[in-house]
């Protein structure tokens, strides 16, 4: 349906196909899986670094 709607490239983005989607709409929709998950938001360098960030804070008083 996508490439039906906005045709094909080789170019694709990891969020957003053709063009990026912005940040604050990658924040929006982060948060909304956060709180329908129940997990405490993160920002979106802990995102990107998740197990190397979480493993800190494990080790942080």
């Amino acid at each position: 349906m996508y490439i039906k709607k906005f045709g094909y490239s080789v170019d694709y983005y990891i969020f957003g196909g053709i063009k990026p989607l912005a940040p604050t709409t990658i924040d929006r929709y982060k948060l909304k899986a956060c709180n329908k998950a129940n997990l405490k938001p993160i920002t979106q360098y802990e995102f990107r670094h998740s197990y190397t960030t979480r493993m800190i804070y494990k080790k942080s008083p």
